[in-house]
């Protein structure tokens, strides 16, 4: 069986292509974007002030708060800091959780847009609706 010289360099050269392809893809991948450090305080105005021991999450923008992110615990100011890492999404929120008031109760959750220009003076307000 004979197999001209024209279709074994076409087949060669579609090989090639296509691992340099794949090899540029495994390589650079999807881009992570910086965020942070984020830097701030949870408070609660209408009930007086801060809120320590919250539970602070940066998660990528429409997600469910139950997942997990970077998370830090607020101090006993209410004050926290979130190190600097890398992100698939270049769009988060920063959730901030709190235990609930009484027994039986959910706990509150209230999440505020990541603002880089903001991000060492982030304010998280349960008593502001938004």
């Amino acid at each position: 069986m004979f197999i001209p010289l024209s279709s074994i360099k076409r087949a060669a050269v579609g090989l090639l292509s296509a691992g340099g392809a794949f090899l540029l893809a495994a390589c650079y991948g999807p881009q992570r974007t910086p965020v942070g450090p984020v830097s701030g305080s949870v408070r609660d105005s209408g009930s007086g002030g801060p809120l320590p021991g919250a539970r602070v999450c940066i998660l990528p923008r429409g997600t469910r708060p139950d997942r997990q992110g970077p998370c830090v615990e607020a101090d006993a100011q209410g004050a926290f800091t979130v190190p600097r890492f890398n992100s698939l999404s270049p769009h988060q929120e920063i959730c901030a959780t709190v235990k609930p008031d009484a027994p039986g109760l959910e706990p509150r959750t209230r999440c505020v847009p990541y603002d880089p220009e903001l991000s060492g003076n982030t304010v998280i307000d349960f008593a502001n609706p938004r």
